[in-house]
């Protein structure tokens, strides 16, 4: 039976924190933060990490690359990274070009280049179970070809000689440096316009919200014409979630196709091809609404969760302040969408539930959220560099600040630093996550110089922590010694006062500790930064 100890710690805020010189690393650490491992790979950084809620880095690795924005732990233990080539030819916002993969040790295991002098991958990619990687990847149009397809010039600059897409491209790796394309979809199979009847393309869009306007976008006067900034595979549907941030949309496409099905409208396990199962975010897209309806603007990290539903980072530039919108898919349990009927937008109506972040964490480029199992959200404000938790009541639980500048490592306490700590993205993993399986998850110092995590447990009021029967103490209470019963490992301990401060600590798995210093005083006991007890001193 699960028993409960209310322990009173400190009440801090963040701007006592700050005075406090806490101002990277971990600032904020409640006990109704979903305790798990933080991966993230700085912006222009060779370096990922894998952090506990405490900060400290349980594993790192580096490339001789910079991030190409993002990075996934397979199931099977590795890690796969998107790296930066240089490439004039393709000069865009989050070009990648290269694809790495690295065992826990660090040891790159297989590396391969995918770009030209009209195509590179950018953003993000997705793993599928079986090991295989599929990229966005951006790629030039002509000017001719843009024409010839129905784009309207009112929406080309006559200065601009070619237009970008997208498509994306399935990788099985091969050997150490290659690797087989196993399936492609292209956008510009799925196109649709009503400016140039004379084009195979021409329609009209409000009847077609399956296809893609090739003339709408919230960007005309770029070569960027969709902008899509992140991909996530929902292996139960055999789906693929887009974010395109230039016509502020989400997108699902059906994998299970072959290429040749997701070049046309047929085919596949839901009978459509290629063409859009989905879309959210912007009916105007397809004809279906007007600014009002409009919900999504510029963002990112679509990503599915739980319970049919998705979410994603709404950056909303214009207005100033982002928020996090938990959206219903309205899906039935064969994995088939709600179709609207002609000039009505695809369901819902609005977001199941909106976070609104201050206007201190908003993020108006990059950024991501993900809904953890205990239906938290983690949130990671991309610009700011700043990662943070909230849990059912909007209420903050865990708080980091990355110390990783495009500088280098700050020192803690650091303050109106002018350098950059941008993070596209980052993902949570827990101990039952199937890659940790055999692996060391033994944690190392903090990244910052200069670290300070005593204040890691520190920052709730009144909380109820569970216990469980995980140790005992004997004699308690106690006066001079005491003895850990447990069948558990001991790995480090700290003894906390009723202040929050810790006492006493020490990383080492002897089950008897000297508390003689202590002076008369009820205290909690933590063993391995997870259980506690309590503790009674008498003199």
């Amino acid at each position: 039976m699960t028993k409960y100890i209310i322990v009173i710690f400190s009440i801090l805020n963040l701007h006592l924190l700050i005075a406090q010189n806490i101002t990277f690393g971990t600032i904020f650490n409640k006990p109704a933060s979903a305790d798990g491992y933080t991966l993230f790979s700085p912006l222009g950084n060779r370096n990922t990490y894998l952090i506990n809620n405490c900060g400290q880095v349980v594993n790192s690795w580096n490339s001789n690359y910079s991030t190409g924005l993002s990075a996934y732990l397979h199931t099977d233990g590795t890690l796969y990274r998107t790296a930066r080539i240089n490439n004039p030819s393709m000069n865009l916002s989050g070009m990648g070009g290269r694809i790495e993969k690295f065992d826990w040790s660090g040891n790159l295991i297989w590396e391969f280049n995918y770009n030209s002098s009209t195509f590179s991958p950018h953003h993000d990619f997705c793993i599928l179970p079986n090991g295989n990687v599929i990229l966005i990847v951006a790629e030039k149009k002509t000017r001719q070809n843009a024409i010839d397809a129905g784009r309207d010039s009112i929406v080309f600059n006559a200065s601009y000689p070619f237009l970008l897409t997208e498509y994306l491209v399935e990788l099985e790796p091969i050997g150490q440096d290659s690797a087989r394309i196993v399936w492609q979809w292209h956008v510009w199979d799925h196109l649709v316009q009503n400016f140039d009847s004379t084009k195979v393309n021409f329609g009209n869009p409000n009847n077609h919200p399956e296809l893609i306007d090739l003339n709408f976008t919230d960007f005309p006067d770029i070569t960027d014409w969709l902008h899509t900034n992140s991909i996530k595979y929902n292996s139960d549907l055999d789906q693929i979630m887009l974010s395109n941030r230039h016509v502020n949309e989400i997108w699902v496409i059906d994998h299970s196709t072959t290429s040749s099905e997701a070049a046309g409208h047929l085919g596949g396990r839901y009978g459509k091809g290629g063409d859009l199962l989905y879309r959210w975010g912007n009916p105007q897209s397809y004809g279906a609404g007007s600014s009002a309806d409009q919900i999504l603007e510029g963002q990112h990290c679509a990503r599915w969760t739980s319970n049919n539903r998705f979410t994603a980072f709404n950056n909303t530039p214009s207005r100033g302040f982002s928020s996090i919108e938990v959206v219903d898919l309205p899906i039935d349990s064969a994995g088939f969408y709600t179709i609207p009927t002609t000039g009505n937008a695809y369901l819902p109506d609005s977001s199941s539930r909106t976070y609104y972040i201050s206007a201190d964490f908003s993020s108006g480029r990059l950024s991501g959220a993900q809904v953890l199992p205990n239906n938290n959200i983690l949130i990671c404000s991309g610009t700011r560099g700043y990662f943070f938790e909230i849990d059912n009541t909007d209420s903050l639980a865990w708080l980091y600040k990355s110390p990783v500048s495009n500088t280098g490592i700050v020192t803690q306490g650091t303050t109106n630093s002018s350098s950059l700590f941008q993070v596209f993205d980052v993902t949570r993993y827990f101990s039952d996550f199937i890659g940790f399986q055999g692996i060391n998850l033994d944690p190392g110092n903090p990244l910052e110089i200069n670290f300070d995590i005593s204040h890691c447990e520190l920052f709730s009021s009144v909380e109820e922590i569970a216990t469980g029967d995980a140790f005992q103490i004997f004699p308690n209470p106690a006066s001079d010694f005491i003895e850990i019963k447990t069948e558990k490992e001991i790995k480090y301990w700290k003894i906390f006062d009723l202040g929050g401060r810790i006492v006493s600590e020490k990383k080492d798995s002897h089950n008897n500790i000297d508390v003689s210093h202590l002076e008369k005083g009820l205290y909690v006991l933590n063993i391995n930064n997870y259980h506690f007890q309590k503790l009674i001193i008498l003199r």
